[in-house]
């Protein structure tokens, strides 16, 4: 069976979650035999960074609202037998070619569906579109809906869902959300983010002697706090953290353009030019795999971004999270709740006070016992997640299936 996989990868700006999930579905689907084509902004890119692996162009959106709107009408009028809707080189063509050479469409996780990142929204809604109308089956799998969705956008996301066999969402506020779209469909459940098991069978690096280790991940996005207030108080906080612990804090980039000084890289470098402890370190900008295999090892992560936290959680290493607006809260906050740990997150505000310093410390000095309770979450959450990836199978293959109930871990 060959399934096409809709995953943001490709893009110029390396994103190490995204790219994470895209590596994660790909050894899902290869494990139970299927053979994943990988849609991407950038194939090239796409098989260096994956290896050898099928892959084809993903299609690309507007980023105007009405343009998007307009493309996919285009795009739909073409499905139903107007070849004149699109110009005869549209790049639609070869997508609905591509679409047609397989068997099913499995549309991985991201925060995609929502109004604010509507051109990413609309390329999935394109390619459910096409493939239910090419008579295959379509799975969606670790999606955030919303939180934020124009009426228009909620209208054509809740047709289609109803047309996916199975919908697993990441967080109970995309489970509520996503059913209110589609009422009554019969396979709308939560599940972890598509990279939660990736690579936990990675080697522990042997702990070198020496500073305990703190691992810190910040986006540039920072709420409702000024970019320059906010740097100032993130390296207020990982110099008090860190001279409290005794540690050593990398700052791990998780989003930049490769080779470039942007994104999380520039950002880390203004929070180390703010640092006076002299314990900060920056780092370079790592692939999927590093990424996800720096925190083994690390006694406390720090993040304002949203893979860390899964990362972290998985391996049993405890975490700060801290969120900076209500997109990141319902990722951020789903993710911790899936291990018992609802409503754990500090929203960024918290850094203009002394909160956020004295969670930090109070999660260190705690981190043996917060430790032992995500390594006690993680058996059953993961044995869920190996359910769910079977039910995906299946839906894929277009057999029936009763898709499992998901329970978070007790806190």
């Amino acid at each position: 069976m060959r399934v096409a996989v809709v995953a943001d990868i490709g893009q110029p700006v390396y994103h190490v979650g995204d790219e994470a999930i895209g590596h994660a579905v790909r050894d899902a689907l290869r494990a139970r035999g299927v053979r994943p084509v990988m849609l991407t902004r950038n194939i090239r890119h796409t098989q260096h960074y994956f290896g050898p692996v099928d892959a084809a162009p993903t299609l690309a959106f507007p980023w105007a609202p009405a343009a998007r709107e307009r493309y996919l009408e285009a795009i739909t009028a073409v499905l139903d037998g107007d070849a004149g809707a699109l110009p005869a080189g549209d790049p639609a063509f070869a997508f609905i070619d591509t679409l047609r050479g397989v068997d099913a469409l499995l549309v991985a996780g991201g925060g995609n569906l929502n109004t604010p990142y509507g051109w990413l929204l609309y390329e999935r809604l394109a390619a459910m579109v096409v493939a239910r109308r090419l008579g295959k089956p379509v799975v969606v799998t670790g999606q955030t809906v919303g939180p934020t969705l124009s009426g228009h956008d909620a209208e054509v996301l809740g047709d289609a869902l109803r047309g996916a066999a199975l919908v697993s969402v990441r967080e109970h506020h995309s489970v509520a959300l996503a059913r209110s779209l589609a009422p009554g469909h019969p396979a709308i459940v939560g599940g972890l983010d598509d990279a939660a098991a990736w690579r936990l069978d990675a080697p522990t690096p042997v702990a070198a002697e020496g500073d305990p280790r703190i691992v810190a991940t910040f986006a540039p996005g920072t709420g409702p706090l000024a970019r320059e207030d906010a740097v100032r108080a993130l390296a207020a906080l990982l110099d008090r953290v860190a001279t409290h612990a005794g540690a050593r804090v990398d700052l791990l980039p998780h989003m930049a353009h490769p080779g470039g000084a942007d994104g999380d890289l520039g950002f880390h470098a203004e929070v180390v030019a703010a640092s006076t402890s002299g314990r900060v370190v920056e780092l370079p900008l790592p692939t999927a795999e590093q990424g996800a295999d720096a925190v083994l090892g690390a006694d406390l992560v720090v993040t304002s971004r949203y893979h860390p936290v899964v990362f972290a959680a998985t391996r049993g290493v405890p975490v700060l999270a801290l969120v900076p607006d209500r997109y990141a809260d319902v990722r951020i906050d789903g993710a911790l709740t899936h291990h018992g740990l609802e409503g754990w997150a500090v929203p960024m505000t918290a850094l203009t006070t002394s909160e956020a310093a004295t969670a930090a410390e109070a999660v260190w000095d705690d981190r043996g016992r917060v430790a032992d309770h995500l390594r006690s979450t993680v058996g059953c959450l993961l044995a869920a997640h190996t359910r769910r990836w079977d039910e995906i199978e299946t839906a894929l293959s277009g057999r029936s299936f009763a898709a499992s109930d998901w329970q978070p871990a007790p806190a």
